[in-house]
């Protein structure tokens, strides 16, 4: 019996020990198979296409952002742009659509190539109008390997917006 004990009180050790261990592996492991990945720091730039975006109405009591961009691929990889955010309290996440092959679309960029495309915001009413006639905020684009290129203070006026659909 006390062999068996031995042995049990062994296996648990270890398996504390492995628990412990996996706390501080796990973010190891990330870091060392983020550098084999060779995931880039940089993957685009983005220059704004127009001195100021535009503020447009919805039906559904909200407001719309939008400003044209130019957006370069640094990599030697397609990039996917995820999503787009606002740097307002709170926060507003938005989207991009790439001017590829004659239409809008949502296509990752292609290597070392410059697009251009539309950045579109949705946020409420109240929200936009606590910035008053212009809301000027950074804009945020998040790549497929989460990183982030932050624009600063861009500023979007109230004026009519094109329909993007």
């Amino acid at each position: 019996m006390s062999e068996l004990q031995s042995y049990v009180s062994l296996a648990v050790g270890i398996l504390t020990l492995l628990a412990i261990f996996r706390g501080w592996l796990t973010p190891a492991l990330r870091l060392i198979s983020r550098r084999l990945q060779r995931v880039p720091k940089s993957t685009i730039t983005a220059v704004p296409d127009e001195v100021e975006g535009g503020i447009g109405h919805e039906r559904d009591g909200r407001v719309t952002l939008g400003m044209s961009w130019r957006l370069t691929n640094t990599t030697d990889r397609p990039v996917s742009i995820l999503h787009v955010e606002l740097g307002v309290d709170p926060p507003v996440r938005g989207y991009v659509a790439l001017e590829m092959r004659e239409d809008l679309s949502d296509y990752p960029l292609p290597p070392h190539e410059a697009v251009r495309g539309e950045v579109r915001f949705k946020m409420p009413v109240e929200q936009a109008n606590a910035h008053g006639e212009a809301v000027v905020a950074d804009v945020i684009f998040v790549d497929q390997y989460d990183n982030k290129l932050r624009v600063k203070k861009q500023r979007f006026k109230r004026r009519c917006l094109r329909n993007l659909n």
